[in-house]
């Protein structure tokens, strides 16, 4: 069959055609479009390991190479060893936890996200690492949905079955399960309760998927968000240069199912409206920021940015072992701090609606202290770039979060929304 798969969310099929079967299809009433299954391929800078040694310990005996953890005993310090329980082990939640700076401390304001799932479309996660504390379950992969396709890993394919990372498949690339710690992990998360859920559309070792498995991987997420009944959030930390007219409809599609989508901007120091999915007016924006509240001189910009949040140099698991542990940069790094604080809001109160919760991230985000906003953005979009100059926030218990939750957008969504689109 021509057809590779069937996306009900934008009534489109992907399929392999010839250059002359491209153009009868043009000729044919029927088809509204014809767009290129073009691949997303992750930004080799987001994915900086610590190396072998860097071990998570978590109490002594965890430890499984003793001399490798005291080879990296400063980074262990940093990372799990010791110190006060609420101690935060990467400089990014600590920053989102204050309006001014870090202080080494973490507080979530008892916003666990005990009630919310994060699915985390990406290369596949170490549900084993010690970092999610059973937390994780099995997911999906779009290459290897059975476990007997010849794209499978136990066939010595790119795709790890149910979209798990194991010992045997160690080798995998650890930008999602880098992306699971930040949303959810114990000592490394923002919703260090919530639950994670890795849904593969990105191959094991190429890092890469097309667009049309990227959307399948999100329609499998909807559905199965909505059979579990609990207030559900995706991450795409990922994308790629082009339209995004395919994405805008599975992310509409996931939104009128109650479920929210954080996407990233981009590395490309580029306009993030000519980017998807980070363009879609449907999904939650995220540029990155340095520890000093400045933009990441790669991240993209733009009226299509609706938040900035840490994404330099984040630490969190990484799928060597169930111990390892690693850092990146860029706005991979970012989605998930965003996608944590929706996990936490939701599980404040399940009811919220996707659109109420995108208003109270906004409404709780510290505004103009991002430095460093590109002089394109402000001359081209003075208004916007003003708006969008807003860094992620998570203290509820504040005085002056208090009017955020309940969120007080109205229950008529689409008519919010609508006057969000801003790519053409």
């Amino acid at each position: 069959s021509l057809v590779k798969r069937t996306l009900r969310s934008s009534s489109s099929v992907a399929a392999d055609l010839t250059e002359f079967q491209v153009e009868s299809l043009h000729r044919t009433a029927a088809v509204a479009s014809i767009t290129a299954d073009c691949y997303t391929q992750l930004d080799p800078l987001e994915a900086v390991a610590l190396g072998a040694a860097a071990t998570l310990s978590l109490h002594a005996q965890d430890v499984p190479d003793a001399a490798a953890a005291r080879g990296t005993a400063r980074q262990l310090r940093l990372l799990a060893g010791g110190g006060h329980p609420r101690e935060a082990k990467s400089w990014g939640i600590d920053r989102i936890d204050s309006r001014t700076g870090t202080d080494g401390v973490y507080d979530d304001s008892g916003a666990t996200g005990s009630a919310s799932r994060v699915y985390v479309l990406d290369t596949g996660v170490r549900i084993s690492h010690r970092d999610f504390d059973n937390r994780a379950q099995v997911g999906w992969s779009v290459g290897c949905p059975t476990g007997d396709e010849a794209s499978c890993s136990s066939n010595g394919g790119d795709w790890v079955y149910q979209g798990v990372i194991s010992q045997a498949t160690a080798s995998c690339s650890s930008h999602g399960t880098h992306v699971a710690s930040i949303v959810g992990g114990s000592i490394f998360g923002v919703a260090r309760q919530a639950t994670i859920v890795p849904v593969q559309v990105l191959g094991c070792s190429s890092r890469r998927g097309t667009t049309s498995e990227v959307l399948q991987g999100i329609e499998w997420a909807v559905a199965d968000a909505t059979s579990q009944g609990q207030p559900s959030i995706l991450t795409l930390a990922l994308g790629g240069k082009g339209s995004g007219t395919l994405y805008n409809a599975a992310i509409s599609a996931a939104l009128r199912k109650g479920i929210l989508t954080i996407a990233s901007a981009g590395n490309k120091a580029d306009d993030a409206c000519t980017y998807a999915p980070g363009s879609s007016p449907w999904a939650i924006t995220v540029g990155a920021t340095t520890q000093n509240d400045s933009a990441s001189e790669t991240s993209n910009f733009g009226p299509c940015v609706n938040i900035y949040a840490p994404g330099s140099t984040i630490y969190g698991a990484w799928a060597g072992t169930d111990w390892h542990v690693g850092y990146s940069t860029g706005t991979s790094t970012a989605v998930p701090h965003v996608a944590g604080v929706a996990a936490q809001i939701r599980s404040l109160d399940p009811a919220m609606s996707p659109f109420e919760v995108f208003s109270a991230i906004e409404c709780l985000a510290t505004r103009n202290v991002v430095k460093a906003l590109p002089r394109s953005l402000a001359s081209q979009h003075a208004q916007s770039a003003a708006s969008s100059n807003q860094l992620l926030y998570n203290g509820f218990n504040d005085a002056d979060a208090q009017g955020c939750l309940p969120a007080a957008r109205p229950p008529s969504a689409p008519v919010q929304w609508e006057r969000m689109e801003r790519c053409t």
